[in-house]
């Protein structure tokens, strides 16, 4: 069965959880594996007892790649950490598609949506049912229903650096980070911060924010706040690390920026990333020089 799936997507590249072909893919999927479950079964001629009902992350976790594509029943007392339902009408491949993350004391996960699914908002406690599937590098939730039980605070955020978050430990966790604001661009329904920590570069989406809102941020020091996801290729190998962060409520200012860049003192470009023995700032350096290349939208 695994193989037969993953023939089915050699032609969709790197992609992450929650990204436009896998919400697209995943009932059918679903399906696929269910069937396929059904049919060894009918085959051998023997009912198979019914699965226990997972009560904690941690027991999702804790399946197999077919032990989870079994569909074990799951009911779950969670917080959700992230919601965002993409707008079909206005979608692209580039956009943040639809995501919904939980947490309980055990651990984070990511819960499939379909179109019609409900609403929820992150910090709300409900009770969620649905059952296991698992198309990754980790199970999941599927045919997700909730009844919203009140609201509760989010949870305590792992501080982590680039090295564990890219480790996947803390996949779908809520966690904490700390970096320099590269770049910030609007997008439709949410706005994308690349984030330079020490190590590598994360990428944060925060859903229902205008361009205004956050172009100020380029080159700050902020503390950031979301649920820890990992893009990945087919062979499941870890190509980035994203946050989903539900607003700019989990952005801390740290330490702001140069008020004019003009202002910077000019340096020779030969003097970039010299070794210092008070080492480097990580903000914006100011040269003067000759474009000898362009790539538009990249570098230059």
């Amino acid at each position: 069965m695994h193989s037969l799936f993953r023939r089915a997507l050699l032609h969709l590249g790197s992609l992450h959880r929650g990204s436009l072909p896998w919400r697209s893919i995943l009932p059918l999927s679903c399906a696929l594996l269910t069937s396929l479950w059904s049919s060894a079964a009918a085959s051998t001629g023997i009912r198979p007892a019914p699965l226990p009902t997972l009560t904690s992350v941690a027991q999702i976790h804790a399946l197999s790649f077919k032990e989870a594509n079994r569909g074990y029943p799951v009911k779950l007392k969670v917080v959700v950490t992230f919601y965002y339902m993409q707008n079909a009408a206005v979608s692209t491949p580039a956009d943040m598609a639809t995501n919904m993350f939980v947490q309980d004391a055990s651990g984070g996960n990511w819960v499939a949506l379909t179109p019609d699914a409900q609403s929820a908002q992150a910090g709300q406690l409900i009770e969620l049912e649905g059952v296991t599937v698992q198309t990754d590098f980790a199970p999941d939730i599927s045919k997700a229903h909730w009844r919203i039980l009140g609201w509760a605070p989010m949870p305590n955020p792992v501080r982590a650096e680039f090295g564990r978050l890219a480790s996947t430990k803390f996949d779908s966790r809520w966690v904490e980070a700390e970096g320099i604001v590269r770049s910030v661009e609007a997008h439709a329904g949410y706005i994308q911060l690349s984030i330079e920590m020490d190590g590598g570069r994360i990428t944060a989406y925060v859903p229902n924010v205008p361009l205004s809102a956050a172009a100020d941020l380029i080159d700050d020091r902020v503390r950031i706040r979301g649920v820890c996801g990992a893009n990945f290729n087919l062979k499941n190998q870890v190509t980035g690390i994203y946050l989903s962060t539900p607003s700019l409520d989990n952005v801390q200012l740290i330490e702001k920026r140069p008020a004019d860049p003009s202002q910077i003192p000019l340096q020779p470009v030969g003097s970039v990333l010299r070794f210092t023995i008070g080492g480097t700032s990580g903000h914006r350096v100011r040269l003067r020089g000759i474009v000898t290349l362009q790539r538009p939208g990249r570098y230059f």
